[in-house]
């Protein structure tokens, strides 16, 4: 049955509509909407509105007009007003669709474009929609959101489930980006999916044999034919919908030719199907389905993983290894400084602590570093050299807070594999010295090196395990011929929105080292793993940012979108690595000078004592001077002590004796007065200066107490068994350093995002470019297909005129004959 449907308001009107009736009694029929792919028409899809007949579907389909490009949302805003014809048609007394029109059960499937209007009329019409199924659909558009929305954000935000029929082979016409893995990402739990092996995107439509050459050459060629696959996937179809409309109100309708499940049947002809190679075994969506990358991501991933295949070639196989590494000591260094040794191969990076370099150049660790590596084996299964890098680094006097390299070696870590036992070998390694430290050209490292082998990641299975850890390409699906729709649909009841939580790792930076005579653990790379939190970070910041500025004012609300599974809330932004970086370094560098400033008071206040010490010192010897010279007189006057007694003895006797003895005895008195003066005044200056003496001697001992304190405290700030200070200041240098690691790796990972997005911007453009291309190869063909037939009319009308030119020829001859 054909009609023109009037549509109000739409540049589409009227609609030319087919509609396939089944056969058999009146009775209402759920309807199904087939929709068209880009450009094509609904005769190309006639087999599969027949065989849905077959079933009990009322088939509607509508062409476009030929010359018009209608968008999404103008065919989207057509929908109603043809519903609502379909429903009166069914109402009406007459007419070939009188009673057979079930308006409340319908379903909707389409082919490369039309499965995106399927989609997003299923999405928008769930009211009476009730099942939806795509065959091999495609989301792109070069058009702007607004007028031409992505069906696969929609999906993914809305968690429905559809059944799906999918290419096996990629090309131009189903690019990976906006093809069915896009859909397939989407999808919520319950969904399926058949994937025809070696069919292409246009083997699913039956347009001819001119334009299906036309088209293979445009979407490369099919390992399978038409009529094969639409069959393949019309019986998909048909048991998706049975399934799907059989329950809540599509219950009561009754499917012809069986009111049984096609269930059991179905199982056992995919099962046929999948032996046969024609199909791969049927995708179930789980609830536990993993969250798959955004197309964009996909198609560079998919572009790397070429990329690594061809290099690495396939004779070659490879192996996860531990590698650890214990840095034990170091001999012939330049001293009395601090030295480190630092062992990295690119962005792995590992750090031992400032070990003290004594007279003899010799340096101590018994520190362990850890890393892991892939090792590549050839096809003799020897392993391919892994060059890493061995540097002795020693503070820079110019520069406080850097080191400068002094000895750097290259050492081939491949060599200590071996059996990948875990024991470990005992290798001295000659690095030679540059620089100041050319004085001794050579120094001896001295390490212990073991290597094992992870568990689980050997061969096929580690790079299984990295396409899932690294890629995160494809979902968590279920791989079976027993389950049917509607098991996998019970499986996903109760199916909600996603979950777009943040799973959140701290990445903790090198440890601080402890006793440096004992070895110190450090399992893994704690730099490493805040490598990858802040790539996770950065990719999943594109990725949100590509999914605002690609579905902005398009209704859609975005999904969480992620890198390795890991999502971004609104919280995180690319930039908060680098802030709290910057602040944890801020905060470090402060407590740092905090603690040199309080080392510097403290010597300064030991300066002073020592000043003060000094002072004291030089009073009590001026003290111990004057008390000498005091000690020394008193000894004079005790020696004149009995000179004076006999000046006096003399004196008493000859007092009788004549006048002339007057004077001397008068002078000899004076003698003995001045030296009883003197005397006197001896002793009291003798007793000062012995109390002057004591306090100058106490208070020397009470300064030289108060100086063995500060050098006490000194000693203990410095180099005392608690050393507080230096413990700290070696611990904040470690973790500054670490800081400023995890800063230039954070630049670094900027810098390739940037480039990479450069990148996919320019690949977007050139796709636009091909997009276009495309476009006006389609028009050239139709212009073609148009003069071919105006040539086959002109043929057409010359084989009429000759053949009636021939009769009428034949005619006079026989005329003339008789």
């Amino acid at each position: 049955m054909t009609a023109s449907v009037p549509i109000p308001g739409s540049t589409l009107s009227p609609l030319p509509v087919r509609v396939t009736i089944p056969q058999g009694p009146v009775q209402p029929s759920p309807i199904l909407y087939l929709f068209n792919g880009f450009r094509m028409t609904s005769s190309y899809y006639k087999a599969y509105a027949q065989r849905a007949a077959s079933w009990g579907y009322l088939v509607v389909q509508y062409d476009t007009p030929f010359f018009s490009l209608p968008t999404v949302v103008q065919e989207m805003d057509v929908h109603p007003a043809l519903h609502a014809w379909v429903e009166a048609q069914g109402k009406a007394a007459t007419g070939l669709l009188s009673g057979r029109v079930a308006a409340g059960t319908c379903a909707t499937a389409g082919h490369s474009r039309g499965g995106k209007l399927a989609t997003l009329l299923y999405l928008q019409h769930r009211a009476y929609i009730k099942a939806c199924f795509l065959i091999d659909p495609v989301d792109g558009s070069s058009q702007s959101p607004a007028s031409d929305p992505s069906a696969a954000a929609a999906l993914a935000a809305a968690g429905a489930a559809v059944g799906m029929s999918s290419a096996g082979r990629i090309g131009s016409c189903n690019p990976r980006a906006s093809g069915s893995l896009a859909f397939w990402a989407a999808t919520g739990p319950g969904s399926w999916n058949s994937v025809l092996s070696n069919a292409n995107h246009a083997c699913f439509a039956q347009a001819g044999w001119l334009l299906n050459h036309a088209f293979d050459l445009l979407c490369g060629r099919s390992g399978l034919g038409r009529e094969a696959a639409q069959q393949l996937a019309t019986v998909p179809m048909l048991t998706w919908l049975w399934d799907s409309l059989s329950q809540g109100a599509g219950a009561a309708v009754i499917l012809p030719p069986t009111t049984e499940s096609p269930d059991p049947g179905f199982k056992e002809w995919y099962a046929a199907q999948v032996e046969s190679g024609l199909v791969k075994p049927l995708e179930v969506k789980t609830p536990s389905s993993k969250p798959v990358a955004p197309p964009e991501e996909q198609v560079a991933r998919h572009m790397f993983k070429k990329l690594r295949s061809s290099f690495t070639g396939g004779s070659k196989s490879s192996s996860k290894v531990r590698l650890d590494v214990t840095v034990v000591s170091a001999a012939g260094l330049p001293g009395p400084t601090s030295c480190r040794v630092v062992w990295a191969r690119q962005s792995k990076v590992q750090v031992t602590r400032q070990a003290s370099v004594g007279e003899t150049g010799t340096a101590s660790w018994n520190e362990e570093l850890s890393q892991i590596a892939t090792m590549e084996r050839d096809a003799k299964g020897a392993y391919l050299p892994k060059e890493y890098v061995l540097k002795l680094q020693c503070p820079d006097r110019s520069a406080a807070g850097k080191f400068s390299t002094v000895g750097k070696l290259t050492f081939d870590m491949a060599s200590c594999v071996g059996t990948g036992s875990g024991k470990a070998a005992r290798k001295d390694l000659r690095i030679p010295l540059s620089g100041r430290a050319a004085a001794r050209p050579v120094a001896v490292l001295t390490l212990l090196v073991s290597a094992t082998l992870v568990q689980g990641m050997d061969g096929e299975e580690m790079e299984e395990e990295e396409e899932e850890d690294d890629e995160d390409l494809a979902s968590d699906t279920s791989s079976v011929h027993g389950t049917t729709p509607a098991d996998a649909r019970a499986a996903g009841a109760g199916r909600g929105a996603r979950d777009g939580s943040v799973a959140a790792r701290s990445g903790s930076g090198l440890e601080a080292g402890g006793d440096p005579s004992s070895p110190v653990k450090r399992p893994g790379s704690p730099l490493k793993a805040r490598m990858e939190d802040l790539k996770n970070s950065v990719a999943a910041a594109a990725a949100a940012s590509r999914c605002e500025a690609d579905r902005a004012g398009a209704g859609v609300e975005c999904a969480a979108a992620g890198f390795g599974g890991l999502a971004l809330g609104a919280e995180a932004r690319p930039s908060t690595g680098l802030t709290a970086l910057s602040a944890a370094m801020a905060g470090l560098t402060a407590e740092r000078d905090g603690l040199e400033s309080r080392l510097r008071d403290v010597e300064t206040q030991f300066a002073a004592q020592q000043a003060v010490l000094a002072l004291a010192q030089d009073r009590v010897a001026a003290r111990e001077a004057q008390l000498a010279a005091l000690e020394e007189m008193q000894a004079a006057l005790i020696a004149a002590g009995p000179r004076a007694g006999s000046l006096g003895a003399g004196l008493g006797q000859g007092r009788g004796d004549a006048h002339g003895h007057d004077g001397g005895a008068a002078e000899a008195a004076q003698d003995a007065a001045a030296a009883r003066e003197l005397a006197a005044f001896s002793t009291a200056e003798l007793a000062s200066a012995v109390t002057g003496l004591a306090e100058a001697q106490a208070e020397r001992g009470e300064l030289a107490t108060r100086l063995s304190e500060l050098r006490a405290q000194v000693t203990a700030l410095r180099t005392g068994n608690e050393g507080e200070l230096r413990g700290r200041l070696e611990a904040l240098e470690r973790d500054l350093l670490a800081a400023r690691n995890r800063a230039d790796v954070n630049a670094l990972f900027r810098e390739e995002h940037d480039r990479l997005a450069g990148d996919l911007v320019q690949t977007k453009l050139v796709w636009a470019e091909g997009q276009e291309a495309l476009v006006k190869l389609r028009r050239q063909l139709v212009k073609s297909q148009e003069k071919s037939m105006s040539f086959a009319s002109k043929l057409t009308r010359l084989e009429t005129r000759l053949y009636a030119r021939v009769k009428s020829t034949m005619k006079d001859i026989r005329h003339r004959a008789s």
